[in-house]
């Protein structure tokens, strides 16, 4: 009978069974002070605007994330948005304006070409929307700067996807610089080889919407830099947290589009830290991705997969954790949680500005053949270190 009556009746929410025949009293002699059960809090509603592959991918980490929700999307191509909205339980809004004028909608992801970046953001921060920008802030940084004002001035949450933050490993080398475990940090050495095939710059990897923005200088900000290198640009400035003093770089442009780099190499200098970075677009096969830092006293292997190697042998109690089953997940709901405590955002759109100005600092030695400074781009001076 006790089974179960704990199995359907909603009003008892708990037992005692006390074995050994002596009941007490009265109920008073068990009863435990009341504590009041607190009310898990709603999933946080976005939009999406931009149905493309990124952002078929934001949605459906919107679908896997307990603490948030998709209900409505927009596309300038409806037929993107409609396919979605019938995918899922949200909403296929009409234009812009419908999707942020909608009461449902707290907060907005951007996934769109670069080029549109900045007038989607500032357009969901008039709105009084939370903002979560897909990297870059825009496709230049004159653009990227006049956002990164706007934002400053709005109560608005606001902050940039960098999935890469949320990996076990790059919060194990966090760890091992923090506490000194390499040593002071001497180097950081990045390569992002990859094979895109000539259908990617018309159509992403599924083609699902066809557009020649990845082509243009002017919609897409360039190539291989500053769409795939940029996020190794963030994991070095973000375990540094420093902005960068200059940056040395050569590109090769596209076979595909003179306008835009198939190939990027920077040096960049952190302090008293050097950091390479490698990125091309038409590798054939393996490695991929490799990103490692160190200094006199050890070496983290961050990606393919986690290593860390010590001059000395010695006891070593470095804390590693689970890789996270979803980075994108971890990412959305890192955010969720900073709107509705009010904390900072694990990314802040001053750190994405300030590797944006790394990028711009890339194409501009690229061009002049000198090191340049990206704070001087900030600030508006054209002067090379």
């Amino acid at each position: 009978m006790l089974y179960r009556q704990l199995a359907s009746e909603r009003c008892l929410i708990g037992a005692a069974v006390d074995w050994s025949g002596k009941w007490p009293q009265s109920l008073s002699a068990i009863s435990a002070p009341y504590t009041s059960v607190r009310q898990p809090q709603p999933p946080l509603r976005f939009g999406l605007v931009g149905c493309g592959d990124i952002g078929i991918e934001n949605a459906q980490a919107l679908s896997r994330s307990g603490r948030a929700m998709l209900a409505a999307c927009y596309d300038t191509d409806r037929s993107l948005a409609s396919a979605l909205a019938c995918d899922t339980a949200a909403r296929a809004a009409t234009s812009l304006a419908d999707l942020l004028g909608d009461p449902q909608v707290e907060a907005v992801i951007v996934a769109t070409p670069h080029d549109t970046h900045e007038h989607i953001a500032l357009a969901t921060l008039r709105a009084g929307k939370h903002l979560l920008l897909q990297k870059p802030l825009a496709a230049d940084l004159a653009a990227a700067q006049r956002f990164a004002r706007a934002a400053g001035r709005t109560s608005s949450m606001t902050s940039v996807l960098f999935p890469g933050r949320y990996g076990a490993a790059y919060s194990n080398a966090l760890q091992a610089w923090d506490e000194g475990l390499i040593g002071q940090p001497a180097a950081i050495l990045a390569t992002y080889l990859v094979n895109k095939a000539p259908s990617y710059y018309r159509g992403g990897y599924s083609m699902r919407s066809t557009s020649t923005w990845r082509l243009s200088k002017a919609r897409s900000g360039g190539g291989i830099l500053i769409m795939n290198l940029l996020h190794h640009l963030d994991l070095a400035q973000s375990l540094v947290r420093m902005p960068a003093d200059w940056v040395f770089a050569r590109t090769v442009a596209s076979p595909y589009s003179p306008e835009i780099e198939d190939f990027a190499s920077l040096i960049v200098g952190f302090g008293e830290v050097t950091a390479t970075f490698i990125g091309a677009a038409s590798v054939p096969g393996p490695p991929g991705e490799q990103f490692r830092v160190w200094g006199p006293a050890g070496h983290c292997v961050v990606l393919p997969d986690w290593r860390f190697t010590l001059a000395m042998d010695r006891d070593l109690d470095l804390r590693t954790r689970p890789e996270p089953d979803d980075p994108d997940v971890a990412a959305i709901d890192a955010f969720v949680n900073a709107v509705r405590t009010g904390h900072k955002p694990d990314v802040t759109v001053e750190e994405a500005l300030a590797v944006q100005a790394i990028v711009a600092a890339g194409y501009e030695s690229a061009r002049t053949g000198q090191r340049v400074s990206p704070r001087a781009l900030l600030d508006g001076r054209s002067d090379e270190t």
